[in-house]
């Protein structure tokens, strides 16, 4: 089996509304950034940008200060903003063809553990497929100040491994289980998926029943109740 020779993963952050842009920018800045500058491992960060975006410097000055290495990509301003239409397969995320590498991905108003890409390389390099879905079944969802726990299958921290230049935006997240061999990475709690008025989707009532018990606060980079 090929090594695993790089670990990236994926943001969509691309906006041309000022108001919302910055919205969504500082929420990044509270969630997003302290997750990435604490993971124990070095990773490269893809963004993908709208070029029309009023606070584009701004935005990239937030990312590249999250002490990983970060390149950027830029949808098509035609696709912009974001929505359920056009959410997949619209980002040229230039992942390498023919390296064996691990693509994950986040959006850019949530948080995932200080150890979550650790866990999912070691996943990753010890995997006996050569493609392969590695999921973290197991997060939590952020609503109203109110911390929820959480499981989903297919939610959106979904990492593909494969040497063809896949990553997790092509299809819906939803559904890419279906695809690939899963492999579940770990079952503690790996991410938070933060609802708040600027989310391009609701939130059904089975992420927000039961309400957690105190995270443990070592694994996050984040505040939280």
């Amino acid at each position: 089996m090929k090594p695993v020779e790089e670990q990236f993963i994926t943001i969509q952050s691309a906006y041309r509304e000022e108001s919302l842009s910055r919205k969504r920018l500082e929420i990044t800045k509270n969630w997003l950034i302290p997750s990435l500058k604490q993971q124990t491992v070095p990773i490269t960060v893809i963004v993908s940008l709208c070029e029309l975006d009023p606070i584009l410097e701004e935005r990239k000055k937030v990312f590249r200060g999250c002490d990983q290495k970060v390149q950027f990509v830029y949808r098509d301003p035609t696709y912009v903003p974001v929505h359920l239409n056009n959410v997949c397969n619209m980002d040229p995320w230039n992942v390498p063809v023919g390296p064996r590498v691990a693509v994950s991905r986040c959006d850019d108003d949530d948080a995932i553990s200080i150890d979550f890409m650790a866990h999912t390389l070691n996943c990753a390099q010890t995997c006996d497929f050569d493609e392969a879905l590695l999921i973290w079944p197991n997060g939590y969802s952020f609503y109203g100040g109110i911390l929820y726990r959480c499981r989903h299958i297919g939610n959106q921290f979904p990492t593909i491994v494969s040497s063809r230049g896949v990553d997790p935006h092509y299809r819906p997240h939803k559904t890419l289980y279906r695809e690939f061999h899963r492999i579940a990475v770990n079952y503690s709690r790996g991410w938070i998926w933060n609802r708040h008025e600027n989310t391009i989707t609701g939130t059904l009532k089975r992420y927000r029943a039961k309400v957690a018990d105190p995270p443990n606060r070592y694994r996050w980079a984040v505040s939280l109740p």
